[in-house]
């Protein structure tokens, strides 16, 4: 497995997206995308709480069981969200700060996700790119409910207007989902400054074009940046099929 990932604050004056790729002490990776939301010094520090709190408490922990990680992503993600409200509540400059928060564990086997917000995580394979996780937002509700497409939900005037986020009062529902690896090529996670500019063909495309998976990354960041992104741009992007160790790595290459 080989993991690479970027980040660039786009078009927007900061960069509130943050990333960490860890391992637990039993030896798996875990792979964190955040994406803040409330104004430049909150989004900032929301989205890095987040992130920061979720690879340390990963790092110390011991899990080797399916059923024992579902419930320790559950458990760190409402914990996180208590934090960053907390915090929220020292300074009334970061009030209401917010963010969300997509997570991939990666077994021998398979790749447990757990997601609140609209940032996304995909899988490619032979039959193409599918989107693993659901949004939580107003737009794509609608599109769940079948009163807009897939389309429109990617342009509607709703698509930002979060359901659930990390930093409210209440815990929020964090979902859960798996894939087996067996036939699966590449894992992405990504804020939506991406999602809302390329579609699953377009990922598609780049994904399967021959080059080096730091190249591969570089395209879907650049794509995204001149298809219109007005947003941060972030990705985590994930081989699963190739060879070798991943160290702990830093929170971001930010350009």
């Amino acid at each position: 497995m080989q993991v690479v990932f970027k980040s660039i604050k786009g078009k927007r004056e900061s960069n509130q997206d943050y990333i960490r790729v860890t391992k637990s002490q039993s030896n798996l990776c875990l792979a964190i995308l955040c994406d803040g939301m409330g104004g430049h010094q909150a989004g900032d520090l929301a989205s890095k709480i987040a992130a920061e709190n979720l690879a340390k408490l990963w790092q110390e922990s011991y899990l080797t069981s399916k059923e024992d990680i579902i419930l320790w992503l559950k458990d760190k993600l409402n914990q996180t969200n208590q934090l960053i409200y907390q915090e929220s509540l020292k300074d009334p400059s970061v009030f209401g700060m917010g963010t969300t928060a997509v997570l991939a564990v990666f077994l021998d086997k398979e790749v447990i996700f757990a997601n609140v917000g609209d940032s996304r995580a995909y899988q490619a394979s032979q039959n193409g790119v599918e989107l693993v996780t659901e949004d939580h937002s107003f737009a794509y509700e609608l599109y769940l409910n079948g009163q807009i497409t897939e389309e429109e939900a990617r342009t509607h005037h709703q698509r930002n207007m979060l359901t659930r986020c990390l930093g409210l009062p209440q815990s929020p529902q964090v979902d859960i989902f798996d894939i087996p690896i067996q036939n699966k090529y590449y894992v992405m996670l990504c804020s939506d400054g991406l999602s809302d500019v390329l579609t699953n063909q377009a990922i598609g495309e780049i994904l399967g074009q021959e080059s080096k998976l730091e190249d591969k990354l570089t395209k879907l960041v650049e794509t995204a940046y001149d298809g219109g992104s007005t947003d941060n741009i972030t990705v985590v992007l994930v081989d699963l099929l190739a060879h070798g160790e991943e160290e702990d790595q830093s929170e971001q290459e930010q350009d």
